[in-house]
């Protein structure tokens, strides 16, 4: 049996198209606005992060995502180093510059520090690991088994406090919420969108760094569709696959990928074992100095989809 999370004002849509989700066996848990729906989602972060220890590509992606060029320039002032002198092109390149000089003299968790006092509202937890344990310590994935979520769902004025400010700033609710799952509470979910348009190409570009596993054009939807979408979704989880088919390449530079595609999630035994066979290593704590080495060189990579046969240059793999 699988859960999964409706998220749609219209629920009379929804009681006509759960129902041969529901005789298959799934269950389907809807909800009606994004307060409920970060309600059951909640934060699915675990472990409680040490110093000492950041995510250097999450540290980059949250700097170009959330940081402006010129409060990149009070960040970098205010630990004494010259931003406009920083070797990269545009705010990325620089972040990713900065991000190597703190790493070098080991000043990492200061630059995590400052930028909480000048960003207290940015998700910093997210970027410090854990120091024991293995590469379960890393984000889960939600109680959930897929996310099939409205688009254009409405931001509503009552709940306005209770909203994040990336779900706001968003061109729709729904967007913003697909955005905060994976970058705030940094969810391992597939999700399939309802979208008035689903073969809007500028939509389609919006989200794919944050790879949606399926469209479907709200409105139109039959129910046997719907039916087979869930089900494929379910049974060809895209970014599993992904790694494994990039272990499997014959290309180094391809194998280097997969193995930090692999260090920044929760996975299962087997994987590690491959991991561990593919790049000549006995001991997850070698695996993870790997991967650390790896992020410092390659802290934006390209990860192709065996399902979408897409780009993805998002350093989260998503």
């Amino acid at each position: 049996m699988s859960r999964i999370l409706w998220i749609d004002d219209d629920y009379e849509m929804i009681r006509g198209i759960v129902r041969p989700l529901e005789k298959a066996g799934h269950e389907i848990d809807p909800v009606r606005t994004i307060t409920a729906a970060l309600e059951k989602l909640g934060d699915e972060s675990s472990g409680q992060a040490m110093p000492g220890k950041v995510d250097l590509a999450r540290l980059h992606i949250l700097l170009v995502e959330r940081f402006d060029e010129e409060e990149m320039r009070s960040l970098s002032f205010g630990l004494q180093v010259d931003y406009d002198n920083l070797r990269g092109e545009g705010k990325t390149g620089k972040a990713r510059e900065l991000i190597a000089y703190l790493e070098r003299r080991d000043r990492l968790i200061e630059l995590v520090q400052a930028g909480e006092q000048l960003r207290p509202d940015v998700p910093w937890k997210n970027v410090l690991q854990t120091t024991e344990g293995d590469f379960s310590a890393s984000p889960e994935r939600s109680q959930y088994d897929l996310v099939i979520v409205d688009l254009l769902l409405p931001l509503y004025e009552s709940a306005q406090s209770s909203i994040p400010e990336r779900i706001k700033n968003s061109p729709s609710g729904g967007e913003g919420l697909i955005t905060y799952m994976r970058l705030d509470l940094d969810l391992r979910i597939p999700i399939i969108v309802l979208s008035v348009r689903a073969n809007d190409s500028e939509i389609r570009d919006r989200l794919e760094p944050y790879q949606v596993s399926d469209f479907l054009t709200k409105g139109d939807l039959d129910p046997t569709q719907v039916k087979e979408a869930v089900e494929k979704v379910l049974n060809e989880p895209n970014f599993e696959r992904a790694v494994m088919l990039n272990l499997r390449s014959q290309s180094p530079e391809e194998r280097r990928i997969g193995l930090v595609h692999a260090a920044q999630m929760k996975r299962t035994p087997k994987l590690y074992e491959t991991l561990l066979d593919v790049m000549g290593v006995e001991t997850v704590p070698e695996l993870r100095a790997m991967a650390a080495s790896i992020l410092t060189k390659y802290p934006t990579y390209t990860l192709y989809s065996e399902q979408t046969q897409r780009v993805s240059e998002d350093p989260l793999g998503f």
